[in-house]
């Protein structure tokens, strides 16, 4: 018989693991958005131009996050193995692979940055406002996916308190700086938008030092560290397992792109609308990435014990809590909208253009939540190709067209958009949900 929730011992499973997971994002991305009300009061231009900015970071970071998604069903196999020596190997083969990426990517993007943006965007005020503000963002690449691996570990290893102490550690660090070197309190110079990018670089350092610390202290009799050059085996799992992951993320992160570039077209006006929807957005959907990260760990653990009944029920169990989570929030977010957009944006004109946006975003979001949840629970199993594959192919052939042909082609501008991406959002999902309930996964032997 169908149950509207879980049982009340396995709603205290699930929120265990996603509580601490969902409020280290959370404060991830109320920091994020600190920035921007910070920003916002630079002017339109420095608003549109942190958003870019911030898109292009994305793109740059989104092929380090497969590895940590890798560490995590790893980590969490091995917990439900009884495998506590070997917990820490996923966690200490992803570093060399992070060492060697992420350098990288970091000298690809400061040396190309100024090229991207000219490709990017015509406006010369927000390319010169963008490009030093990115380029203090991806010299910390190595760091951020360092921070990655150990959330990705912690979170397998049931263990999410310890990520979330350090997270929001480094999190009140960033507010701090940003607060110090965008307008030049403390003695500082006032660096605008340029000191957000310093401010978030030297919080990102920050993290990396204090999560090796602690894994020093709390894991060394797990294997941190320990043959950082060997674990072959280990490794070619976390490129089997991550490489995907880390193939869909760029190419989600180049699509964003290209719905930025597509925004563009319209106007400064309309680029800084967006970037204060999506940002809006991405906080809303952050408590069902929790969730995800939660039936991640749970489906995984449960494969590792040898049954799938009880993996394949745990992404049901978390879905149902994280829909009707995130559907409370958006109908308190449907009565309030200019409340809240009043917060980032200060043009009467321009908030009662995006307010209709976000109620969009807030009465729909529940679905594309549940979307999140079964696509972190099939990275839960392994199969990550899958995801890579339906993923990539409905963003290129359906998604980013649409997007193109209802805001420009056919003029029905930033509101035809939203609605695109809405409606391609909930078809997405729904396909996930049909997959899921087929059970034709977990048979991966990891």
């Amino acid at each position: 018989m169908f149950k509207l929730l879980p049982s009340l011992t396995r709603t205290k499973q699930i929120l265990a693991l996603a509580s601490p997971i969902i409020l280290g994002m959370l404060s991830h991305n109320l920091i994020d958005l600190v920035d921007i009300a910070m920003v916002g009061t630079k002017g339109e231009v420095a608003l549109a131009a942190v958003g870019l900015a911030g898109c292009l970071t994305f793109f740059f970071m989104s092929s380090l996050i497969g590895i940590s998604s890798a560490v995590q069903t790893i980590t969490a196999r091995r917990l439900g193995e009884k495998k506590f020596s070997e917990l820490a190997d996923a966690l200490t083969a992803s570093f060399k692979v992070i060492f060697l990426w992420g350098g990288l990517l970091s000298v690809v993007g400061y040396l190309g940055a100024p090229f991207i943006f000219s490709w990017l965007i015509d406006d010369p005020k927000v390319i010169a406002i963008s490009t030093p503000y990115f380029r203090y963002r991806v010299l910390a690449l190595v760091f951020f996916g360092i921070n990655f691996l150990f959330r990705g570990y912690w979170n397998g290893a049931k263990q999410p308190l310890v990520y979330l102490r350090i997270l929001i550690t480094t999190h009140l660090c960033n507010g701090f700086l940003n607060w110090v070197l965008i307008f030049g309190h403390l003695g500082a110079p006032e660096m605008g938008v340029k000191g957000a990018g310093l401010a978030s670089a030297i919080s990102i350092v920050l993290g990396t030092v204090l999560y090796i610390s602690s894994g020093l202290v709390l894991i060394k009799d797990q294997g941190f560290l320990k043959r950082i050059w060997g674990l072959k085996r280990t490794t070619c799992l976390l490129i089997k397992l991550g490489v995907p992951i880390s193939i869909r993320q760029l190419l989600f992160a180049f699509s964003l792109l290209m719905i930025y570039w597509t925004i563009g077209l319209l106007g400064t006006t309309e680029l800084a609308i967006a970037n204060v929807l999506i940002n809006l957005l991405l906080f809303l959907l952050l408590p069902g990435v929790g969730f995800g990260l939660a039936a991640h760990t749970l489906v995984s653990y449960s494969l590792g014990e040898g049954d799938k009944a009880a993996a394949k029920l745990w992404a049901w169990d978390v879905i149902k809590l994280a829909c009707i989570s995130i559907f409370s929030v958006g109908l308190i977010i449907v009565l309030i909208p200019k409340l809240i957009l009043g917060i980032f944006i200060h043009n009467p004109d321009t908030v009662a253009r995006a307010i209709p946006l976000l109620r969009l975003d807030a009465i729909t979001i529940w679905a594309e939540v549940a979307g999140l949840v079964i696509i972190d629970s099939l990275y839960g199993t392994g199969d990550t190709k899958q995801v890579m594959i339906i993923s990539t192919l409905g963003e290129w052939l359906i998604k980013i067209p649409l997007i193109y042909v209802c805001g420009i082609t056919l003029g029905y501008g930033l509101l035809g958009i939203w609605l695109a991406i809405i409606g391609y959002n909930l078809c997405h999902s729904l396909l996930y949900l049909i997959l899921w309930s087929r059970g034709q996964w977990g048979k991966l032997a990891l």
